[in-house]
């Protein structure tokens, strides 16, 4: 049996960063849909994504919004059995049982994405922003920082206008400039 330490959020909720996964190899037809497989990709790093297609083997991240290219014919496989998370041992769910649960992530990442932007679109219609004419401008060198109290809100360069943080949905948007300058 293998390790593989898990590195990036492509597998949350089931595995995290940091996580060390157990593997065993396995053969291209014994891989089912549903079970968490270990593979090089084309740039040559290895990936632990979960099947999503048998012919041709194709993979996806539990937290991903679309599928990976097919895995090269001649790439080695492994079967993700189980993963340790400090001493703690978790066995993990492959198969059909996997599946489901690939699509419950699934929903579950799209309800979030879904009111990420729907929070977004209500902060843009907020009816108690800052008006801009409230911002104080500070010039630098090649920049004009724009700040509401002492907090920087966004500035402007040659690229024109950039906001910083989240200050465009608390801070109405600033005037177009006329080009008569």
């Amino acid at each position: 049996m293998t390790s593989f330490l898990v590195v990036g959020t492509s597998m949350l909720p089931v595995m995290q960063n940091g996580d060390r996964a157990e593997l065993c190899p396995v053969q291209r037809d014994e891989l089912e849909v549903g079970d968490i497989a270990v593979f090089t990709n084309s740039d040559g790093r290895k990936v632990i994504h979960r099947v999503v297609r048998t012919s041709p083997l194709q993979t996806r991240g539990d937290h991903c919004r679309v599928d990976d290219a097919p895995v090269a014919e001649d790439s080695p496989l492994f079967r993700a059995t189980g993963f340790r998370r400090g001493s703690e041992y978790r066995k993990l769910r492959n198969g059909a049982a996997g599946w489901r649960e690939f699509r419950r992530n699934q929903r579950r990442l799209k309800w979030r994405m879904g009111g990420r932007r729907l929070l977004g679109m209500v902060l843009m219609c907020n009816p108690c922003k800052v008006p801009f004419a409230r911002t104080t401008p500070v010039v630098f060198r090649d920049r004009t920082v724009y700040y509401v109290g002492k907090r920087p809100v966004g500035w402007r360069d040659a690229g024109g206008w950039h906001w910083m943080r989240l200050a465009r949905f608390w801070v109405t948007p600033p005037p177009e400039e006329d080009g008569n300058d």
